[in-house]
């Protein structure tokens, strides 16, 4: 899945066509964990520990939250201290 989020201070790509800003690349993965347990401790957790494919994969890539809105652009992975 991609989206676009609009104009983009970096420009756009003009391989994007369709886009006004720059194409963003959505890859989803559901995961087990508790209900109310700390999204960012959950993620790294999945990437640095779980050996299913999915994972290994996901786990080559930075991972940005979206969602909860007050976590929306943080970063939390690659993590430095794993």
């Amino acid at each position: 899945m991609n989206a676009d989020f609009g104009p983009s201070r970096f420009g756009r790509n003009p391989d994007d066509e369709g886009f006004t800003g720059r194409r963003v690349d959505f890859l989803m993965r559901g995961i087990h964990c508790r209900l109310g347990a700390d999204p960012v401790l959950a993620l790294r957790r999945y990437l640095a520990e779980s050996r299913t494919t999915s994972a290994w994969y996901l786990a080559q890539k930075a991972v940005v939250l979206i969602d909860p809105a007050k976590l929306r652009g943080r970063v939390v992975w690659p993590v430095e201290d794993l």
